[in-house]
């Protein structure tokens, strides 16, 4: 391929420096149409003994992982990444590598992941530097935090965080490049905000389009509650205010009759939500499920909202007569068994069941020993949220 003299100089100003023999280089781009991982072993300083290519691609010499072979007018594109090394801490060496989950689509993904970040620093104007430690200090701090990731317990943690967050690297680079794109259209020139996940929101908002509606976990957000006393918190990545509160309006919960409700996210980090209940309080979740019924991905096609009761505080709570009809059956008992099983006349017992009537507090227990119910939420009943215009 013959170099015009822009791609040239382009070349020379972003090589310079960076442990390249330029002659070997620039003679391998005029040979070459296409250029292979054999560029960075072959065109290398003779004195760069180092395995690190950049803070992009790595490997072991003709093993890099982060690049595959590109046209040479993509690759010149690119060598701003290519040729990247971060001058700051080790936990701010970001690689393509980290960016990229295990998947079946590695070349497209890794092709998508080249485009977004060339959007970022052409069209963007986001320095390479900026672009890799501002995802890091999103997700998990600035870099005198980071730098802590040395120590093994605090390495161990940040690797426990980012298995458990909601949002990828890979994610936030992608809502970045589009929250870019979205402030060019309506004006806004602030493309590092503090809270990346709020902005977004307001911009989408702005935009005329939908936010994003963050849970504390995707498929089994059911299963993620925790209680303490008069405290039921969750881990997640929720949107806060500049204050710090949690935007509800944007997140998978609902709750009626609260306390409060508090975050200890910061950034775009995981952290916790904190709801303080009260014998009155009622929480609900959103789930996302398919046309069976089943709990599904958000985004997946065919998939509709539900939002189901986790929470019913005392005073709050409804009893659940199909759910005894259902215990009554799997136990293969007739009413008028169980009514003499646990000392009742079967017309009461028949009251419960039809719900007429609750069982006194002597009554239930005896009906959960017998019918070897553990959990007295098993009799409880879920209901969805109210539609917004029948809570009136």
């Amino acid at each position: 391929m013959k170099l015009t003299d822009e791609q040239i100089k382009f070349v020379k100003e972003n090589i310079k420096g960076k442990k390249v023999d330029e002659e070997k280089f620039l003679e391998y781009l005029e040979k070459n149409d296409s250029v292979g991982e054999e560029i960075f072993e072959e065109c290398k300083a003779k004195d760069d003994h180092r395995f690190f290519v950049s803070s992009f691609t790595f490997g072991l010499r003709k093993n890099v992982r982060g690049y595959l072979p590109v046209k040479t007018e993509v690759f010149i594109r690119r060598i701003p990444f290519y040729y990247y090394r971060a001058d700051r801490g080790y936990s701010f060496r970001s690689w393509i590598a980290d960016l990229i989950r295990d998947t079946e689509e590695y070349e497209e993904e890794l092709e998508k992941i080249y485009q977004v970040l060339e959007y970022l620093y052409y069209e963007g104007g986001v320095s390479i530097d900026e672009i890799m430690s501002y995802i890091k200090i999103q997700l998990y701090g600035k870099e005198e935090e980071s730098e802590k990731q040395h120590d093994i317990e605090t390495a161990i943690s940040k690797s426990l965080l980012y298995a458990s967050s909601w949002i990828t690297e890979e994610k936030l680079l992608y809502d970045w490049a589009e929250y870019i794109k979205i402030c060019k259209k309506i004006g806004w020139n602030d493309y590092f905000p503090e809270r990346f996940i709020t902005k977004y929101n307001e911009a989408l908002e702005m935009a005329g389009l939908s936010p994003i509606i963050y849970g504390f976990h995707s498929k089994s957000w059911l299963l993620h509650l925790d209680r303490e006393r008069n405290k039921i918190s969750c881990m997640g990545n929720f949107p806060c205010d500049g204050l710090g509160r949690p935007i509800m309006k944007w997140i998978g919960i609902r709750t009626e009759k609260v306390e409060g409700v508090s975050c200890t996210c910061v950034n775009s980090r995981y952290g916790e939500l904190i709801i303080q209940i009260n014998p009155e309080s009622m929480i609900y979740v959103l789930n996302y499920v398919d046309g069976n019924g089943e709990l599904a991905e958000p985004g997946e096609a065919g998939t509709v909202i539900s939002w189901e009761q986790q929470y019913a505080g005392p005073l709050n709570m409804v009893f659940d007569n199909e759910a005894l009809k259902e215990a009554r059956k799997a136990f293969k008992m007739t009413q008028k068994e169980l009514a003499d099983a646990i000392g009742t006349s079967v017309r009461t017992y028949q009251k419960w069941e039809n719900g007429d009537t609750k069982p006194d507090c002597q009554s239930l227990l005896r009906l959960m020993n017998w019918l070897e119910i553990e959990d007295v939420q098993y009799l409880i009943a879920y209901k969805s949220y109210p539609a917004e215009e029948e809570k009136g």
